[in-house]
């Protein structure tokens, strides 16, 4: 049957068949164990299993959290890891598996979904209470795990906006990029290794795109997806300073951490009449998430367009901050320059 003439139930159903409940855990920077049975939260540290999926006699899967009473299928799953409304939930499911574009919105509620309650969505998480913008031997420490070989200088904006932190989380010292405002964070570990349930990061409070409150007008936005990507981003800007180039002036990095997600309304108000570049993973899914941040960028009153890094990467990498090898690459520099210019005229 084709896909248009399915009903919501059939698209979520073969949507599975596409992206699987741990496939899409994985898409989200988390993690549950590969067959249906017990595992740990992917959603907090514990010592016990308190998590379950299994496969419902309807052929989809189902999860439930028993220390907190939650569940639901994958939309559901979508909503519990982001925050994001349950109609946004599915429709970023169906559009991950290529199933977009069904017009039936009453038909929008995932099937036995249980949501946080919204007292819980936006509560202020617990900052580490060591929390500090980083020694010298601390950022050059996180420069030397990323492999780079950067001055430490280039890290000093994000220190100063509050982006970049550093201090103990869950027993381990750990970075952190995190909302001024203290509406979320995300924290990896300093070593380099990774959390006790597998996952590379280790998330609090209800995530929105990581600097957009110094967005404005004219601004030019580097759209990236994920923790080293801010990283790498924000050396850029600092490099594009040095080397007097014009847009870095103007620049202003954006991430979303977080595979999988729409940019929320209340950021996207924040691109009128803003130039973006959106700085995509090589892979489906960051083509995927690219073409839904353009059209939803266009939507909201930016001029857009996207920087492919399949010339600038080292071999096997595929994001932003595999361009660094371990230097930085001029060429990148050179291309949001000219990115930023072209926009400059599309707004003339």
């Amino acid at each position: 049957m084709e896909p248009d003439k399915m009903s919501l139930k059939e698209k979520l159903k073969l949507a599975e068949t596409r992206i699987s409940l741990p496939q899409l855990a994985e898409q989200l920077g988390l993690v549950v164990r590969d067959t249906p049975g017990s595992c740990r939260s992917p959603f907090r540290e514990e010592r016990n299993p308190s998590f379950s999926w299994w496969i419902a006699d309807d052929s989809r899967a189902r999860w439930k959290d028993f220390a907190t009473g939650e569940g639901g299928d994958c939309p559901g799953f979508i909503s519990k890891a982001t925050g994001m409304s349950n109609r946004d939930a599915v429709l970023r499911y169906l559009e991950l598996a290529n199933l977009e574009g069904f017009t039936n919105t009453s038909e929008l509620t995932p099937l036995k979904s249980y949501p946080c309650k919204p007292s819980q969505i936006n509560e202020k998480p617990t900052m580490p209470s060591d929390l500090h913008p980083g020694s010298i031997a601390e950022i050059t420490q996180l420069i030397n795990l990323r492999g780079w070989e950067v001055p430490i200088e280039h890290l000093h904006e994000i220190s100063l906006l509050q982006q970049l932190r550093f201090g103990t989380h869950l027993g381990e010292k750990s970075w952190l990029l995190s909302d001024p405002l203290g509406r979320f964070f995300e924290a990896r570990r300093l070593d380099g290794k990774p959390w006790n349930n597998g996952a590379k990061s280790n998330s609090r409070g209800t995530k929105s795109l990581l600097g957009a409150e110094s967005l404005s007008p004219g601004c030019v936005a580097l759209l990236v997806e994920g923790a080293p990507d801010f990283l790498a981003c924000s050396i850029y800007k600092s490099l594009g300073k040095k080397l007097n180039r014009v847009f870095a002036d103007n620049a202003v990095p954006v991430a979303m951490l977080g595979a999988g997600m729409r940019l929320k309304t209340e950021d996207l108000n924040l691109f009128n009449g803003v130039r973006a570049i959106v700085i995509p993973h090589l892979d489906d899914s960051g083509q995927k998430a690219c073409d839904t941040w353009k059209a939803q960028l266009r939507k909201a009153g930016a001029v857009v367009k996207d920087l492919n890094l399949s010339k600038f990467v080292s071999p096997g990498g595929k994001d932003l901050a595999d361009t660094f090898n371990p230097y930085y690459c001029e060429d990148v520099i050179i291309r949001m320059e000219i990115l930023a210019s072209q926009l400059r005229e599309e707004m003339k």
